[in-house]
């Protein structure tokens, strides 16, 4: 899924440390651990013959400079921020306002164990960004909040909903790219299975068409019109590219997806850093110490 844990992490602090506070909310990038003693063991020895990742805090992050580039000049334009968001919970005051925004869609999607708000599935689900997004900034008008509250959810809605703003936010977490081309080399069929919106992801196939073109097959929200953790959207992936879940192993960053997956005899890996995935692995006799 597209990573909004790592847009919109925030910490209550004293008042001595607000400001580092403030400013560590949009910095924090999700953990890389690079696996020294590990080697991928070939698919041919191995029961599992694919491997499916999800892209949000799987593969990709949004990197510190785009939320220093779209946050910060707000709120050096804004200085009452400064004392306003000691302890203003952004991302859990952000997607009550969301909630309101009248949305199509009827089926969840799920994001750190939360429902996510029924217009971002519209969005990923293949509603147009720029409808959606004059939705959303409808909603920030009419909200009760004060002026300066609502220029920052101008500014994150700018990021979030603009396709090549938010391609560009994106930077590729490094051990897992890495691992993603030792199971290549080792003869591992790679695929992509992601809630994603349709024209960022375009933008964000093309800037970084080494690491996708990897991959054997490619399936997404936006293009699909439906989502995770959809049942029915594993099985098109599993029809389309002819896979036997049995030897299928699944990696995503939400509990709801991976237990979906699991549903319907996918192996499934919660994504909590690369750490947590090799461990998973070598459970599953994908990878081994050396």
């Amino acid at each position: 899924m597209m990573n909004f844990k790592t847009l919109f992490s925030t910490r209550k602090r004293s008042a001595a440390c607000w400001l580092v506070a403030i400013l560590s909310t949009f910095f924090i990038v999700a953990a890389k651990y690079q696996p020294t003693s590990l080697q991928v063991v070939p698919a041919q020895h191995s029961q599992y013959k694919a491997v499916i990742f999800d892209l949000g805090d799987v593969l990709f992050t949004t990197s510190t400079s785009a939320k220093v580039t779209t946050i910060l000049p707000t709120m050096f334009k804004n200085p009452t921020l400064f004392y306003r968001l000691i302890g203003f919970e952004v991302k859990q005051e952000l997607f009550k306002l969301l909630d309101k925004v009248p949305a199509k869609t009827t089926e969840p999607m799920y994001n750190g164990g939360k429902k996510l708000p029924q217009i971002m599935v519209d969005w990923m689900t293949g509603r147009p960004s720029s409808e959606i997004k004059l939705e959303v900034l409808r909603q920030i008008r009419k909200s009760p909040h004060s002026t300066a509250i609502k220029n920052l959810f101008r500014s994150i809605t700018r990021l979030m909903f603009d396709p090549v703003t938010l391609a560009n936010s994106q930077t590729p977490i490094k051990p897992m790219v890495d691992l993603v081309k030792k199971l290549k080399k080792n003869g591992y069929k790679l695929y992509v299975l992601s809630n994603w919106e349709t024209d960022s992801f375009k933008s964000l196939k093309k800037q970084h068409a080494e690491l996708f073109n990897l991959f054997d097959g490619i399936m997404i929200s936006g293009q699909e019109k439906m989502g995770k953790p959809s049942p029915e959207l594993y099985t098109r992936l599993l029809e389309k590219y002819n896979l036997d879940c049995s030897q299928c192993t699944f990696i995503d960053d939400e509990a709801y997806n991976t237990q979906s997956a699991e549903k319907l005899g996918i192996n499934s890996i919660v994504c909590k850093n690369t750490s947590s995935v090799c461990k998973g692995l070598i459970n599953l006799g994908v990878m081994a110490l050396k």
